[in-house]
């Protein structure tokens, strides 16, 4: 169930109060380092909104971020009590996606990338303004230091578009400005551009919060008052010495078998962080050999919409759902709150009257425009994960790979620099490194934009698969229906067998079922299939076996897949456009 916290349960101070009792109208920038309370000060900014303001959370207020995992803990927080409705949180992309539907019918959402979409919604905000953004009243944009380029643009033009007495609150930490290294053109909005557009157009009123409230740990705590002494420095090398003077005094735990040992013994959540996405994926593969449960940490752009909506709607008898029907299908109210889960589904169905339209939400979700609150999150206290899908979020103990490894390319060290100390800054309390694997040969294919391991460089040894691979456009298995009831007792972490379709493959295109425990779950996709031929050429190349073997894939979870209701007659499994997936991760060995 999601936790409501209040804001008498948080003793706000005197540089937070300034933040939160302002008029609907106030035009604010908030600087906020790690552990400052920034979370907080956004649930009492909103509940103060809704309860001194009369505002309405649904129709009124809007959270927007580019961190998934940001905006995740806000929602954790920022639900509603005593009945109301709660806050609409979105990224920019779900947001985008959700203005595409409204100005363009959707027809332009199944295709093109993230960045295309955001570009196709700027162009249309721009020119046509938006119906459902003319309600809102008070805007909050947190970890506005993480939006740049496109995306930067994006929000100036959703800003510039609500009325003059819309007020809105942006949040973040100049410090932990990642994303302004990988911009795709150098004429692209920086995060410092962005800032100071806001403060000109806008005449923002800037604040600083400087208290720290997270760490419980002498070592959580001298990370975090790092943080202003660094900004003031503008010479990366001297950042890097300074961080690293930092770093060399935690306690080692040794190799990574070593750490999977540990792991079981602490208490609260913990975060393995890596410097890259292919380093993450070869810790969390060893680990999992070690005997650790452990989940890779999901990117932003391979959102996956939770089960628990398809175990709750894929088999209703009636494409309107009504409330008490949803609520009995949600089971144990432990595991979800099921008046929040109601508002939530109607909200991204965009239903009116007293049941849910669940072929209108299934279209909704296939076009893309899945809402935080309907994602799902990593299964396990223990994930491995980029510092980059990291960011905005908190734990108990945190455990940095190789962290010497992080400062040592002239070229990048700025960017490493300001890497280092968000890494270093996700503790509460206990904070160690250790000595990660061997990476050689692990990089980054251009060709299929998938991480790869490499012995030569014509010998391709591992390839990367990740959950959107096994997305297919109907319900798979012999019998569909049975599959479905099985898919829930696979667990994160169980292992499958990846076997060559014969009879869905070409020489052009590989396809390959996927089996667990004998049974198959899940098919790789074309799109898979595409990006392996990328990677390794078509099979007409090779003599005898066109194809190799593959193994290492786990599951990731179970996601909802939506979908077009399969064109079969009758009642059968997906008939309203949703049913069960099998997401895999890891990265896979190829032997011939």
């Amino acid at each position: 169930m999601v936790e409501s916290v209040k804001s008498e349960d948080w003793d706000f101070d005197p540089e937070q109060c300034t933040v939160i009792e302002v008029e609907p109208e106030v035009r604010q920038l908030v600087l906020a380092g790690p552990g400052s309370g920034k979370t907080e000060v956004v649930v009492g900014l909103l509940e103060r909104l809704v309860d001194h303001h009369g505002l309405s959370p649904a129709d009124e207020l809007l959270v927007i971020s580019f961190s998934r995992a940001a905006v995740a803990a806000v929602r954790r927080r920022a639900v509603a009590s005593n009945g109301r409705s709660v806050v609409t949180v979105r990224t920019l992309d779900s947001l985008a996606a959700l203005l595409l539907e409204e100005l363009d019918g959707g027809d332009e959402l199944r295709d093109g990338s993230f960045n295309d979409r955001i570009k196709l919604a700027n162009g249309l905000l721009d020119e046509l303004g938006s119906e459902q953004l003319s309600m809102l009243r008070h805007v909050v944009v947190d970890e506005v230091q993480d939006v740049v380029g496109i995306r930067a643009e994006f929000l100036c033009t959703l800003l510039r578009c609500v009325e003059d007495d819309i007020g809105f609150t942006l949040l973040g930490d100049p410090m932990q400005a990642l994303y302004d290294f990988q911009r795709g053109d150098e004429t692209d909005m920086t995060s410092v551009d962005l800032l100071d557009s806001l403060r000109q157009e806008f005449g923002v009123t800037e604040h600083r919060l400087s208290g720290e409230y997270r760490s419980r740990s002498p070592e959580a705590a001298t990370a975090a008052a790092l943080g202003p002494k660094l900004l003031q420095e503008p010479d990366a090398s001297k950042r890097a010495r300074e961080l690293e003077r930092f770093v060399s005094r935690l306690l080692t735990v040794g190799d990574l078998p070593q750490l999977a040992l540990l792991l079981p013994k602490w208490e609260g959540t913990t975060a393995v962080l890596c410097r890259t996405n292919g380093e993450a994926l070869v810790v969390a593969g060893e680990l999992r050999a070690a005997g650790a449960v452990v989940a890779l940490q999901r990117s932003a752009q391979e959102p996956a919409l939770a089960s628990w909506v398809a175990e709750a709607l894929a088999d209703q008898t009636t494409s309107a759902v009504s409330k008490d029907a949803l609520f009995a299908a949600l089971g144990d109210p432990k595991l979800l709150d099921a008046e929040m889960a109601w508002r939530w589904l109607r909200t991204a169905a965009g239903t009116k009257g007293k049941t849910l339209n669940v072929p209108s939400l299934a279209r909704r979700m296939a076009a893309g425009a899945i809402p935080i609150e309907l994602q799902s999150g990593a299964a396990a206290p223990v994930i491995v994960s980029t510092v980059h899908r990291a960011k905005g979020l908190e734990f108990d103990n945190v455990v940095l790979v190789s962290p010497h490894r992080w400062t040592v390319d002239p070229s990048t060290l700025a960017e490493d620099v300001r890497t280092l100390f968000v890494a270093a800054t996700r503790s509460r309390d206990r904070m160690v490194t250790v000595a990660g694997p061997e990476m050689k040969g692990l990089r980054l294919d251009p060709r299929s934009g998938r991480w790869i391991r490499i012995r030569q460089t014509w010998q391709t040894l591992g390839f990367e698969i990740v959950g959107s691979d096994t997305r297919a456009p109907y319900p798979v298995g012999d019998d569909p229906a049975e599959t479905q009831r099985y898919l829930p007792s696979i667990k994160p972490g169980d292992q499958v067998t990846m076997m060559l379709d014969p009879g869905r493959s070409t020489l052009m295109l590989p396809r390959y079922s996927v089996l667990h425990a004998g049974r198959l779950v899940a098919r790789t996709s074309e799109d898979f299939g595409e990006k392996l031929v990328r990677r390794i050429g078509p099979g007409d190349r090779r003599k005898g076996r066109p194809w190799p073997e593959l193994d290492g894939a786990v599951v990731e979870g179970l996601e909802t897949a939506a979908g077009t209701p399969p064109p079969l007659s009758g009642i059968s499994a997906g008939r309203w456009g949703l049913w069960l997936n099998v997401r895999l991760t890891g990265m896979l060995e190829l032997s011939w």
